[in-house]
């Protein structure tokens, strides 16, 4: 872990590496201004921004490091309090960048690339303090390749399977913006209510990936059912909670993100809370795919992650091209449902199927686990 965590922080520096002239993403930024505001209709000063993000994203990767270095140690709540640092620093220098120093949309992005450092650059510290097991040596200074064959094995199928996910959102995107702004409205403004309420299915993400990745390293594969069983049901849980809430405070939840003087604001306000209203519908099928997603990953199999990530692409981009156009909004409002249920059916039966294989490949372990069940409850 120390030589792992070690290669992630000193050889991952986009900074360093965006200075060469012949670096991919100065070609690219030089026409990510005109591609971005073609494919997402964003003005100018939304595409920079986006740009000045990037051009930093070292800090935010960083941060993300640190913190996963931690819940791979169990210390799963110090990362919460560097993220809410994080957040609080942020708001302040949003104010100061915006308000002060008048420096706009731009402003708003070093506000939180510089939020993103400083929760980074603490986070990275306490980490070096508290855990003096993570200390290297000289010897683990130097690139391994092995070790960066499992970083890239276990990291890249999770961030291409987020790169597949995102076409089919653009796909999609495209297909709202389509039908006029009164509709791309609701569908943005449902979308940051659905980002408030999908929140714990992340936690329940991220818990089950470490969860799983401790017990397959401790040998206790009998606790890797058990664990996908209770979470499911925390997630079944939260979901049936979330959608009757919603299904009486929908139009409210909308209200905290649009413009009270806003024209035609009873028809947003009801195309928004239908939106919202049915995604909270399917909450279920959402929560097992983070679930099993996450469970998979930290098994070991990150690799069908990919698989989940174009079934997902695939029901958005059918969605987006095929039913949009002739539905309408309605079509919309059901794409992102059909896209989990699209993965769970192959999430459903890779995740057990990897269990069964894990438990197969080590026979031992598993008859150990088995004993030592029986012994405690006897």
């Amino acid at each position: 872990m120390r030589h792992f965590s070690y290669f992630l922080f000193e050889n991952f520096d986009p900074d360093r590496e965006a200075a060469h002239p012949g670096n991919p993403r100065r070609i690219i930024n030089a026409r990510a201004d005109g591609v971005l505001s073609r494919v997402a209709d964003s003005p100018p000063q939304g595409c920079s921004a986006a740009r000045l993000r990037g051009e930093f994203g070292a800090e935010a990767v960083d941060r993300l490091i640190a913190a996963g270095v931690l819940r791979a140690m169990g210390d799963s709540r110090t990362p919460v309090y560097f993220l809410a640092l994080s957040a609080g620093l942020n708001i302040v220098l949003d104010l100061a960048f915006i308000l002060v120093f008048h420096l706009g949309v731009a402003g708003a992005a070093i506000a939180t690339v510089a939020s993103q450092g400083v929760s980074g650059i603490a986070c990275a510290i306490y980490m070096a303090r508290r855990f003096p097991i993570l200390h290297v040596t000289q010897e683990e200074r130097r690139p391994d390749l092995d070790a960066c064959k499992t970083l890239c094995a276990m990291g890249l199928p999770m961030g291409l399977q987020y790169s597949i996910t995102a076409i089919g959102s653009i796909v999609l995107q495209t297909s709202v913006n389509a039908l006029g702004s009164l509709y791309v409205t609701a569908v943005a403004t449902g979308s940051k209510v659905y980002q408030l309420l999908a929140c714990p299915f992340d936690a329940m993400g991220s818990a089950m990936a470490t969860y799983c990745g401790q017990n397959v390293g401790a040998g206790r594969l009998d606790r890797l059912r058990q664990g996908v069983r209770a979470c499911s049901l925390l997630g079944l849980g939260y979901s049936v909670m979330a959608f009757a809430a919603m299904l009486f405070l929908a139009p409210q939840a909308a209200m905290l993100f649009l413009d009270p003087a806003e024209g035609g604001l009873e028809t947003l306000v009801a195309l928004t809370a239908r939106y919202i209203v049915v995604l909270t519908a399917f909450f279920f099928p959402l929560a097992l795919v983070n679930i099993l997603r996450f469970s998979i990953q930290g098994m070991g199999f990150s690799v069908f992650a990919i698989l989940a990530g174009v079934l997902e692409m695939i029901a958005r981009t059918a969605v987006g091209w095929f039913f949009v156009p002739h539905l309408g909004f309605n079509a919309a409002c059901f794409a992102s449902p059909a896209a989990w249920i699209c993965a769970d059916l192959f999430l459903l039966p890779a995740c057990f199927g990897c269990i069964t294989h894990l438990q197969r490949r080590h026979p031992t372990a598993a008859l150990e686990t088995l004993s030592k069940t029986a012994v405690s409850t006897q």
